[in-house]
């Protein structure tokens, strides 16, 4: 079994600090919500088992990047056999196995690989038919759920750039070698005023939610003792801003292009209903 070793705090404090506060729970009503089907993550059946009865209960779930929905079984898409979602707050995951055995009747009570996902006064456990299938669902889980031990997955290098609250660095995912950018947070900054921790949640909930080519993507986010850390794509290359200075003037037709591009990102962000609030020089990447 792996665990985070009460490494959630942040995340779980910042829900028991609304008002009021946001519990992990199943919500019902919910049938109105659309799915899009770019947002699907993952679907298929889990195993809920209930714990006093040793009964197991298989049904069919659709993991999206805000909800894990509950459906009725035989429908993974339709929205109208949505029985209830669990909104997808940046929980903590961790997964579960079971003792070994190889007996069928034994694991139709006794399910061996599963995970479970926790939040404010909430958690919730799934299991899986096989360990194929379970990490199907985890490998999913990972882009919407809270992970921990960066360091067993990562290398950090060179350090790409730093500001008030986080330092940047270039990081190497140990398994393949690929180049992300990962930007570590202090949680003790991020504790001083609501106005930090609000910009923090809605920024993951905005660039998870956000799907686009010219959008740098967040991939994961771990959580250590002391910081926050936030999986990024790596992009090659320099601000605008920087640009602006070694190249001069830009000419009508490639600025032009630039602008083109930059319009065409905002109008994908408007359709979604999210606004930038900081578009200058410096937050636009020339690559």
């Amino acid at each position: 079994m792996v665990t985070c070793n009460h490494f959630d705090l942040f995340f779980i404090s910042y829900e028991a600090m609304q008002t009021p506060p946001l519990l992990f729970q199943w919500q019902h009503g919910l049938k109105t919500i659309e799915i899009r089907p770019e947002d699907i993550l993952c679907k298929g059946e889990l195993i809920t088992k209930e714990e006093t009865m040793s009964l197991c209960n298989k049904q069919a779930y659709i993991l999206t990047k805000l909800y894990l929905f509950k459906c009725t079984n035989g429908s993974f898409i339709d929205t109208s056999n949505v029985i209830a979602g669990l909104e997808l707050r940046n929980p903590n995951i961790k997964k579960i196995e079971n003792p070994n055995t190889n007996l069928y009747l034994f694991l139709l009570t006794h399910p061996r690989f599963g995970f479970s996902l926790k939040g404010y006064k909430g958690v919730h456990t799934f299991y899986c038919a096989t360990k194929e299938e379970r990490e199907r669902w985890y490998k999913s889980l990972k882009k919407v759920c809270v992970l921990c031990h960066l360091k067993r997955k990562y290398n950090l290098g060179e350090l790409l750039g730093k500001g008030t609250f986080a330092k940047v660095y270039l990081a190497t995912k140990i398994k393949n070698k690929t180049q992300f950018a990962v930007k570590s947070i202090k949680k003790k900054l991020l504790f001083k005023t609501a106005n930090n921790m609000d910009c923090l949640i809605k920024g993951i909930r905005v660039l998870r939610y956000l799907n686009h080519p010219n959008i740098i993507k967040l991939y994961e986010i771990y959580e250590s003792a002391n910081h926050v850390h936030l999986v990024m794509e790596y992009i090659k290359g320099e601000d605008l801003f920087s640009h602006l200075k070694l190249k001069g003037v830009y000419s009508e037709k490639d600025s032009s292009l630039l602008i083109m591009q930059v319009l065409e990102v905002l109008n994908y962000c408007h359709s979604l209903n999210v606004i930038h609030r900081d578009l200058k020089p410096e937050n636009l990447m020339i690559v």
